[in-house]
């Protein structure tokens, strides 16, 4: 199984990605979470913006196509995408 992390604009976002994801059948599941502030540096300045976090769950074989649909459909320039893979789940759930 794959975790993926994605930070959003908004709620409205996360979800119109995460539905299309779900639609084409690229991740099994997507968990949209509260609204948080972000801090980051971008073009030489301290930033800070509201965004949701997201966290999708899938198979390592589909993630390029997972990343290549989120920045078609992303509104950043450089949006945040990270993956990793993990075993150590309950078995009934990784099923």
């Amino acid at each position: 199984m794959q975790l993926i992390y994605v930070t959003f604009k908004d709620a409205y976002e996360a979800e119109r990605i995460i539905s299309g994801l779900l639609d084409t059948k690229l991740i099994a599941c997507g968990n949209i979470m509260a609204p948080h502030t972000a801090l980051y540096k971008w073009d030489g300045a301290v930033q800070k913006e509201q965004e949701v976090g997201s966290l999708l769950k899938s198979l390592p074989e589909k993630f390029e196509q997972i990343q290549g649909y989120i920045l078609e459909h992303h509104s950043y320039d450089t949006p945040c995408v990270i993956a990793w893979e993990t075993s150590d789940a309950a078995p009934d759930f990784l099923k």
